[in-house]
């Protein structure tokens, strides 16, 4: 095991990082689909709580974002952005900073005050079906009920949800609060999580219970490609605080967002990311170098043996076929599939070239699951 000096002293910096890494991912991405396919050239960015992401004296994300963008000429030319806040006095705070930031824009940036219910103003609905990047705190935006979060996920829209553990824990046994717990899990799961707690599960089992229900809800509602993968951020008693669950049905975003999570994970074990943060650690980024006997890579190799038992297929087909709902990227996939060759526990076939060498595994290389 080696470490490396840690980025990020907070978990609003982390956080910030996340959303600033895949931005700038998501935009160039975009932007490159807009030009190719010769589509509106628009794509929009929207705040929903400037609160819990865009600007908090720990993170500064908003300058971290419009400096991104004001030196892009095409995001300068094609992004609609827009902010919203329930402080007067943060409303004024992110409009300073985006007018001494911003410069030659073609869209002006749009700054809302408004309370928890807000909806988006007619004039600006129709942005709902254009390539949009979204924030939302679960909690507190009592209008990101199941319907407003399907119409954004059904039109070209990616969501990163923030779900506060702390509230939604302390809340379940309480009168307080039922309407937005029951807009978060259903009347169903959530009379289910009550009889769960009769139980008197630990504080473990009841981030576990909150977490799969939330899942389930999200999953059974949106209609997603796959069960959403969430990063969790705990606090100096190692509970979970909250997490930041990834909403998409386009594919590219989906794996993009994954990559950023795993690059950003404290811990890294044969390559694959914790997708979490705990203070505990954070003076340093755990970084385990070598294969581990019975670590995360040794469990993905034994689930691919027990999933493809038998068969013959390309691994673009073994990574289409396993990855939705799980947090590995395909290089994991293909260390993998590399480690299972020298055990002989599947055959991988490849010719070798004029040189006597065998090609190395790519997509369209098929292996054989031996056993």
């Amino acid at each position: 095991m080696s470490f490396s000096s840690s980025i990020y002293q907070s978990s609003e910096q982390l956080q910030a990082h996340i959303i600033y890494q895949y931005f700038e991912k998501w935009s160039s991405q975009v932007v490159q689909q807009i030009k190719v396919e010769k589509l509106e050239e628009k794509l929009v960015f929207v705040d929903f709580a400037a609160e819990t992401f865009s600007f908090d004296n720990k993170q500064q994300l908003l300058p971290q974002l419009l400096h991104n963008i004001d030196k892009n000429k095409n995001l300068r030319q094609m992004l609609l952005s827009i902010w919203n806040t329930t402080s007067p006095t943060l409303e004024q705070e992110i409009a300073d900073t985006i007018a001494t930031t911003t410069k030659d824009w073609y869209f002006e940036p749009f700054v809302q005050l408004a309370d928890t219910t807000w909806q988006l103003p007619k004039e600006l609905q129709k942005v709902t079906h254009l390539p949009t990047f979204a924030l939302v705190d679960s909690w507190n935006n009592e209008f990101a009920d199941t319907a407003f979060l399907s119409n954004l996920v059904d039109h070209d829209g990616d969501c990163l949800l923030h779900f506060d553990y702390k509230k939604v824990i302390a809340a379940i046994p309480r009168a307080k609060h039922q309407d937005r717990l029951q807009r978060l899990f259903g009347v169903a799961r959530l009379e289910q999580l009550r009889i769960d707690w009769l139980q008197k599960p630990s504080r473990k089992q009841k981030e576990q219970l909150v977490h799969a229900a939330f899942c389930r809800q999200l999953e059974t509602t949106l209609g997603i490609i796959a069960p959403p993968f969430c990063y969790d951020f705990y606090d100096e008693k190692d509970k979970a605080a909250y997490g930041l669950f990834f909403l998409t049905k386009q594919p590219f975003a989906y794996e993009l967002m994954r990559k950023v999570m795993t690059k950003s994970s404290q811990v890294l074990e044969d390559g694959i990311g914790s997708f979490s943060y705990r203070p505990a650690l954070a003076d340093h980024q755990v970084l385990h170098q070598n294969q581990t006997l019975f670590g995360a890579m040794f469990e993905l190799e034994q689930q691919l043996v027990k999933t493809f038992r038998k068969k013959t297929l390309q691994v673009k087909d073994v990574y289409a076929n396993f990855h939705w709902g799980r947090t590995y990227i395909k290089q994991n996939y293909l260390d993998a599939l590399k480690n299972l060759d020298k055990k002989q526990q599947i055959s991988i076939k490849r010719r070798p070239n004029r040189f006597g060498n065998l090609p190395p595994i790519g997509e369209r290389t098929f292996v054989s699951f031996n056993r």
